[in-house]
């Protein structure tokens, strides 16, 4: 998987779950809520080895301890039923390529 863009960005994607899948899963689940972030994609269906559903924002900023960034969810069907998980998207560059910190 990979996601081309123009110019540098970067930035920091958090995940907050309790749900019980996979590492990989996990780390595609966030690949996917970043990617969507880079697109400006609102939602999109997903699936992996352990889960299927759908990630969704609505391009609201959120906080999750003391971080914060565009709020993504994911209703997920998985082995162990349905989960509900949270990710935080914070670009660190503005989307311009200029590389800043706002942390």
């Amino acid at each position: 998987m990979s996601v081309n863009n123009r110019g540098f960005r970067w930035g920091v994607t958090f995940l907050s779950t309790s749900t019980a899948i996979s590492e990989e899963s996990r780390e595609e689940l966030v690949y996917h809520a970043t990617g969507m972030y880079l697109r400006k994609e609102g939602e999109r269906e997903v699936k992996g080895g352990d889960y299927e559903g759908i990630v969704s924002t609505v391009w609201k900023y959120d906080v999750l301890g003391s971080f914060a960034g565009v709020r993504f969810d994911a209703e997920l069907q998985t082995e162990e039923g349905k989960a509900h998980l949270r990710f935080l998207v914070s670009e660190q560059t503005g989307g311009r390529g200029i590389a800043y910190s706002q942390n």
